[in-house]
């Protein structure tokens, strides 16, 4: 938590992301072109939401 008062976006992801090849995958989407990341984040709250629905209709 002391990255929220000090430290940078970059720390806290090094700190909250555990998978450091995910967090090399968004290191370089970070460098995308804004509508090339808008693309990116499209499909991950797509593949989120499918994966969300599929969890509760297998409840």
């Amino acid at each position: 938590m002391d990255y929220l008062m000090n430290g940078s976006t970059t720390e806290a992801a090094n700190n909250n992301i555990a998978d450091k090849e995910l967090l090399s995958l968004f290191k370089k989407v970070s460098t995308l072109s804004s509508e090339r990341k808008k693309v990116v984040k499209e499909l991950l709250e797509a593949f989120i939401f499918r994966a969300d629905i599929q969890e509760k209709l297998a409840q």
